[in-house]
């Protein structure tokens, strides 16, 4: 992994919050621009990155990271959540799964339209990759029965 990558998640983790997600925002414009494996290949680092974050900054970044992809044109939003899905397969069984509970745990402070919306998308992207697809009702409701805080020894969903 680059250590420009490092450096920009760290920039970012350190970021007020309106800026983190206008960056991360266009950070996925150009990444979904980007050759499948190149893509697949910059969303891995940028996970790996995040998660040598300390818990809080991590948990932070990776709200704003949902918060950004959820607020994507469809289009770009189907792409990156795909390349995430594909980049989850070449992870650390450890590293992909706590991402992955993080983003649900922050997407289920959202309104349950946004929530529809983004799980049928993530849902789409596991079907595409040929992955089977979290349960994600179960978790959400151990994520919203815990106030929010995850328990890893749960997130063992693939």
């Amino acid at each position: 992994m680059s250590e420009e990558l490092e450096s920009m998640v760290k920039m970012l983790s350190d970021s007020p919050e309106d800026q983190r997600k206008s960056m991360i925002t266009e950070r996925f414009k150009m990444i979904a621009s980007q050759p499948d494996a190149q893509r697949v290949g910059v969303v891995k680092g940028l996970v790996l990155a995040i998660s040598r974050l300390e818990d809080r900054k991590r948990k932070e970044l990776v709200r704003s990271r949902t918060d950004a992809v959820a607020e994507l044109p469809p289009d770009t939003r189907k792409i990156v959540q795909t390349s995430r899905v594909k980049a989850g397969t070449t992870l650390p069984p450890d590293v992909n799964m706590e991402d992955m509970a993080l983003t649900l745990e922050a997407a289920s402070l959202w309104p349950p339209e946004k929530r529809a919306i983004f799980k049928d998308n993530l849902g789409a992207a596991f079907a595409e990759v040929g992955q089977p697809m979290p349960d994600f009702e179960s978790i959400e409701q151990t994520i919203l029965a815990e106030g929010g805080e995850e328990k890893k020894s749960r997130w063992k969903f693939w």
